[in-house]
C-alpha cells in the first residue's frame, strides 16, 4: 500500500487519503494500472481531484488516454499498433498519409505520453512502452480500417524492404491474412515454412505451413486447388516428420499418397511413399503398410529413373528386414547398393 500510495503522489502531488484508496481499489494493485490511472487522471487536466472520474479498467484508462491525444497522434498510434510492438519510423512513414514534419510531431507527442518509447537496434525504431498499449490502439480501429492497414504494410515491405521479406516471410504472410488478402499470403506461408525447415525450426515450419494448408483448403474446386493442395500437405507432412510429430505425418502423407495417385503425379506420388514410410519407422509402427506404398511407387516410376529407385530400393530393404524377411532384405540391398555406387549417392549406401 505504501508503494501505491508513493507512486500515486510522485504523480499527483499531495492528494486526499480516500482518493489513494479509490485508486488503490480500482486497480487491484497491478503497478501497471496503478501507474497508467494516475498518468491518465493527470493528464486530464483536472484542477481538483474531487469528484473525478476513474475508468473501470485499464483498457479503459489507456483508450482515454489515446482519445486525449491529437487526432494524427492517434492515428500514427493506431497504424503503429498494426505494424507491430516494435515498429520502424520509415515504414510507419510509408503507411501514414502524413509529412515528414507532421509524423515526427505526433511521435513527439506519443513519446511524450509515455505511450511509445525509442527502442531497437536503430535510432528509427520505436516500442510501444507495454503491450496492453499497443493491444488498445489495435482493438480501437474499425475492422475495415485494421485490415486496410494491414495490406498497406503489406504491400510497402514487399514494395520496399527486401531484406525483411528475404528474413522474415512470415512478417509478409500473417499482414496479407489478416487483410483477407490469403491469395497473396499463400506464398509467404511457404516460403516461411521453407525457411524454417532449413534453419531446423521445425515447430515454425509445421505452423507455417499449416496456414498454408487452410488457405488451400478455402479456394474454390479444381484442378488448381488439387495441385496446391497436394504440394501444401506434402510439405506439411515433412515438417511434421522433422518436428516428431511422426502419427500426425503418418497420416498426411497416406492422404498424399492418395492425391498423388488420383492426379497421375509420380513424382509426388514417390515423395508422399517414401515420407510416409518414415514417418512409419520414426513412430516405431510395424512397416507392412510402407511395402505396398514403396512397391507400387516402383512400378509407377520410369525405367531409368535410377535416382528415386534406389531410394526405394533402400527403404524396401529396411522394411523386410525389420519385419524378420531377411533374404527379401538383402535381395533389395544388393539391387540398392549397386544403384547407390553407380549413382555415386553416398547417403543412400
Amino acid at each position: 500500500m505504501l508503494f501505491r500510495s508513493q507512486l500515486i503522489e510522485s504523480r499527483l502531488g499531495s492528494v486526499p487519503d480516500h482518493l489513494v484508496d479509490r485508486i488503490a481499489e480500482r486497480t487491484d494493485g497491478v503497478p501497471l494500472f496503478v501507474e497508467e490511472l494516475t498518468r491518465s487522471i493527470l493528464e486530464s487536466g483536472t484542477s481538483t481531484h474531487e469528484n473525478i472520474e476513474i475508468p473501470d479498467s485499464l483498457q479503459g484508462s489507456l483508450m482515454a488516454r489515446l482519445d486525449r491525444l491529437p487526432a494524427s497522434s492517434k492515428e500514427v498510434a493506431q497504424i503503429a499498433s498494426v505494424i507491430g510492438r516494435e515498429f520502424d519510423r520509415g515504414l510507419l512513414a510509408e503507411v501514414a498519409a502524413l509529412g515528414g514534419s507532421a509524423l515526427d510531431d505526433a511521435l513527439r507527442k506519443l513519446l511524450a505520453a509515455e505511450l511509445v518509447v525509442m527502442g531497437g537496434m536503430s535510432h528509427q525504431t520505436l516500442l510501444f512502452r507495454h503491450a496492453l498499449i499497443q493491444d488498445t490502439a489495435y482493438q480501437s480501429l474499425l475492422s475495415r480500417k485494421r485490415r486496410n492497414y494491414h495490406q498497406a504494410i503489406a504491400d510497402a515491405i514487399v514494395k520496399s524492404h527486401p531484406d525483411i521479406v528475404a528474413t522474415q516471410p512470415e512478417l509478409v504472410a500473417r499482414h496479407y491474412t489478416e487483410a483477407q488478402r490469403t491469395e497473396l499470403a499463400l506464398p509467404y506461408w511457404n516460403k516461411a515454412g521453407d525457411r524454417a525447415l532449413e534453419r531446423s525450426a521445425n515447430y515454425e515450419a509445421v505452423d507455417h505451413f499449416s496456414n498454408a494448408l487452410a488457405i488451400v483448403e478455402a479456394l474454390p474446386e479444381g484442378p488448381d486447388r488439387d495441385r496446391q493442395m497436394l504440394s501444401a500437405r506434402l510439405r506439411l507432412a515433412d515438417a511434421m516428420r522433422e518436428a516428431g510429430r511422426a502419427v500426425a505425418a503418418i497420416t498426411h502423407f497416406h492422404i498424399a499418397a492418395e492425391q498423388a495417385r488420383a492426379a497421375a503425379d509420380v513424382p509426388s506420388f514417390v515423395r508422399a511413399a517414401l515420407g510416409y514410410d518414415d514417418a512409419l519407422f520414426i513412430a516405431g509402427v510395424p512397416l507392412e503398410p510402407s511395402i505396398a506404398i514403396l512397391t507400387e511407387a516402383e512400378s509407377l516410376i520410369a525405367r531409368d529413373d535410377d535416382r528415386r529407385r534406389c531410394l526405394i530400393l533402400t527403404r524396401l530393404a529396411r522394411a523386410h528386414l525389420l519385419l524378420g524377411e531377411a533374404e527379401r532384405s538383402a535381395s533389395f540391398d544388393r539391387q540398392a547398393a549397386d544403384l547407390a555406387r553407380r549413382l555415386d549417392d553416398r547417403e543412400s549406401l
